[in-house]
């Protein structure tokens, strides 16, 4: 059944093909779906809410946050919060190397904000004898500066044990670099990737690296942003 539309005490006028409303509607849920600004013009949130969109501009448009992993209110974008909730604030783990005012999120979801640095150690964030931490009523948006996107598995198998929201490092597909037979100074190579000098013994041939410091296709860079 679809949420039923509750408008606030409704101010409108109508013409010949459209209504001008003055006051914001929300779903049952207390969602804003029509957002009407002071200049009696609205912007239809609820179907974008959440959505991550490429802007050509380095100015964050209204309505929009910039994906740079920044800590937000809950209340302020509560909108916001109640569609991605805290799947982007990274899940406390025993072991990690936190510095102060660092974010990370229980099993139920909750947010924390490290209190000083330290490594996390313990069976919960709540039991964590390394690291002191402040509840806080923020969540996060995620990072994508400098990101490439890629399409969640969920199941296909292409790009399998992946969850939701999770960063993957760069890689090159295993593959081989044949050299052929290499022989020096009258000895003779006996395996395709050996060499021998002088003798038949050989080892493996080592090519000299080349190239920079990550793997990627040519690109342009624009600004990642999310609709709250």
């Amino acid at each position: 059944m679809a949420s039923s539309l509750h408008i606030d005490n409704l101010k409108e006028r109508t013409t010949a093909n459209s209504i001008v409303l003055h006051h914001n509607i929300r779903n049952s849920s207390g969602l804003v779906l029509v957002d009407v600004n002071g200049d009696d013009t609205a912007t239809f949130n609820a179907s974008f809410i959440g959505s991550i969109a490429a802007f050509g501009t380095d100015v964050v448009p209204a309505g929009w946050l910039e994906c740079d992993g920044s800590a937000v209110s809950q209340s302020t974008y509560s909108s916001l919060y109640g569609v991605i909730g805290t799947k982007w604030v990274t899940a406390w783990a025993s072991g990690q190397s936190i510095t102060a005012n660092q974010y990370r999120k229980n099993t139920a979801g909750a947010v924390y904000q490290a209190v000083g640095s330290g490594t996390t150690s313990g069976s919960s964030l709540e039991s964590d004898s390394g690291v002191s931490w402040n509840s806080v009523s923020v969540f996060e948006v995620p990072d994508l500066r400098g990101e490439f996107l890629r399409g969640w598995d969920n199941t296909r198998g292409v790009d399998s044990s992946r969850t939701f929201a999770s960063a993957q490092s760069d890689e090159f597909k295993s593959h081989n670099h044949n050299t052929g037979n290499i022989g020096f100074g009258g000895g003779s190579a006996t395996s395709s990737h050996f060499y021998a000098v002088g003798g038949s013994g050989g080892g493996p041939v080592t090519v000299t690296s080349a190239g920079g410091s990550e793997t990627r296709p040519r690109n342009i860079s624009v600004m990642y942003c999310i609709k709250h």
